[in-house]
């Protein structure tokens, strides 16, 4: 048996012997030849009046000076030059990058919610017209439509943009340390073939309930930039500028006092790019009869002889295969088909929150040594169910429950032969739906035909409109002290009165009312009114908003008069 030692935030979820798979390497898919880099600057430059008015978009990487490409012992950018034109006969196009381009100013609702396309970035591709490797720039046209440029539409940087490896079955050498001057030598046995690395998104919640004052708040995974972080409060985003974070951090500091009215709940969303979820010892394959074993990785520091620190720290990644190349395919997707290990949950010591994950090493060889990467997920108590999605009527797996969830599946041919299992996981969270805004308690008069002049408590708030609400649960009580016979006659109506409003009810101005008539007031003194507001989805619940206000009645001269009306019979 091979154990895999684990610490947790909390283990008393976790017993011994529990059954349990370490998800995330099988089904794995990077890109092959995909070179992401970090563009932590962007400007325009080149500017002619006559030749090229918008000038040239410069961008500053982040290890540009590090893609050497050791299949022909030079940059990767230089590949495609003469001295390759004349080796294979041909060229294989021009140099590109591929860059985030905003596309549109909103998205048609809020991410996570259904009716989101993905956000308001695409991703475009451009040919280079200039690099430089000394002051790791590279250059394309600013291209324009109408007024508007390329540059006007670039995100704020810092972002990704990603290169590609130029691979060539017949120039697939293996590892050499032999360098162009200049160059950083190479580690023995690093890899040859740059892929892409995880993109994940760590989603992490607080209950925030009493804070006052500024508070740290983890982000649980070191970021690059504000660019990569989300940070809510009730479910609202706030602003970039609203807290503050420090770079290559894995926490935020914010005022809890900015915000109006009590907060009960927080999420950071930090978005990270790291190591793949390829190791020394796995199987790829890119397609039927194309399946390589990967024989070192650059990225692993269990492995000195193979590991490239330089270009780890820099997010940059290469593999080697195990044999050579049967086709071109460079820009292709290659997926892990590595078995995921399932095993047993050991060795559980709940002060200390660590425990193991026991499997056998022979039904799943490998190596897991990048699970501090946060590329993996070990899931316990994780039954399959079968079902059959070959009906074109059916391809949704309904009432699936909150929380991590993994799908397996493989292929039947008509002979009844099966293939292997590719799984994937997704950790379902409920839909965020925020509290609502603008929350308000307006007292009025109105003559009641028994009780004469009264009191009544209109409550209003801002619709929601972009997180599929249907209705608002809508909860008051009113407080106070009366006592007759030494009994305080307000105990028994001291509990929430609920009702349900539909969100159709909408008016023009786009807020929602309810009005509470009668409301009770005593005598010599006031009472407070107590309301809880919280958005619904049908059954699913978003997070409440309260507000409290003394209902002052007819104890105190009116102030404020609005809506006057005076007649006579």
């Amino acid at each position: 048996m091979a154990t895999l030692n684990f610490k947790a935030s909390n283990t008393s979820q976790f017993s011994n012997n529990q059954v349990a798979v370490l998800l995330g390497k099988n089904n794995f898919q990077t890109i092959f030849g995909s070179i992401p880099l970090l563009a932590n600057a962007v400007s325009v430059v080149d500017e002619d009046p006559v030749k090229r008015p918008n000038g040239n978009i410069k961008f500053t990487l982040v290890g540009f000076n590090q893609l050497h490409d050791y299949n022909f012992d030079k940059h990767v950018l230089a590949v495609n030059d003469k001295t390759f034109k004349a080796a294979s006969g041909t060229i294989k196009g021009d140099d590109y990058v591929t860059v985030p381009v905003i596309d549109k100013t909103t998205d048609i609702t809020q991410p996570d919610f259904p009716g989101s396309v993905g956000g308001t970035v695409t991703e475009l591709t451009y040919n280079i017209v200039g690099s430089d490797i000394i002051t790791n720039t590279v250059k394309i046209v600013n291209d324009h439509s109408g007024a508007k440029t390329l540059f006007l539409k670039l995100k704020d940087p810092p972002f990704y943009v990603t290169f590609q490896q130029l691979i060539d079955k017949d120039h697939l050498k293996g590892a050499t340390t032999s360098t162009t001057s200049g160059w950083r030598p190479n580690t023995p046995k690093a890899g040859n073939v740059y892929i892409a690395g995880s993109t994940k998104t760590l989603i992490l919640e607080n209950n925030v309930s009493g804070f006052t004052g500024a508070k740290t708040l983890p982000l649980g995974v070191d970021v690059k930039s504000k660019n990569f972080i989300k940070f809510f409060v009730d479910g609202i985003q706030q602003e970039d500028d609203s807290y503050t974070f420090t770079l290559d951090s894995d926490t935020i500091t914010f005022d809890f006092g900015s915000v109006a009215g009590a907060q009960r709940k927080t999420r950071t969303e930090a978005t990270y790019y790291t190591v793949p979820a390829v190791e020394k010892g796995d199987n790829i394959t890119l397609f039927t009869g194309n399946t390589y074993a990967v024989s070192n990785v650059s990225y692993d520091p269990a492995f000195a002889t193979d590991y490239n620190a330089r270009i780890t720290a820099n997010t940059i990644y290469r593999i080697t295969l195990g044999e050579s190349l049967k086709a071109n395919v460079g820009g292709r997707t290659i997926l892990n088909v590595t078995p995921n290990p399932s095993g047993f949950i050991g060795n559980v010591i709940q002060p200390a929150n660590t425990f193991s994950f026991d499997y056998n090493a022979s039904t799943f060889p490998g190596n897991w040594n990048l699970a501090n990467n946060q590329i993996y997920s070990l899931a316990s108590q994780l039954e399959f169910e079968q079902i059959f999605l070959g009906e074109t009527t059916r391809k949704t797996i309904p009432n699936v429950p909150f929380g991590l969830n993994a799908v397996r599946a493989r292929n039947k041919n008509s002979a009844g032969r099966l293939s292997k299992f590719t799984s994937r996981s997704l950790f379902v969270r409920q839909i965020p739906i925020r509290r609502v805004r603008n929350l308000e308690i307006t007292e009025s008069f109105f003559i009641d035909t028994v009780r004469g002049l009264s009191t009544r408590a209109t409550i209003s708030f801002d619709d929601i409109t972009d997180q599929n609400v249907t209705d608002y649960e809508i909860s008051y009580k009113i407080s106070g002290t009366q006592l007759i016979g030494g009994v305080n006659q307000f105990t028994p109506i001291a509990s929430f009165n609920t009702v349900k409003v539909d969100r159709l009810g909408v008016g023009s101005d786009g807020r929602i009312r309810y009005t509470i008539q009668n409301v009770t007031r005593l005598s010599g003194t006031n009472v407070t009114l107590l309301v809880r507001v919280t958005p619904l989805n049908r059954q699913l619940r978003g997070i409440p908003a309260e507000v409290s206000q003394i209902i002052i009645g007819k104890t105190e001269p009116p102030s404020n008069v609005s809506g006057f009306i005076v007649g006579t019979n």
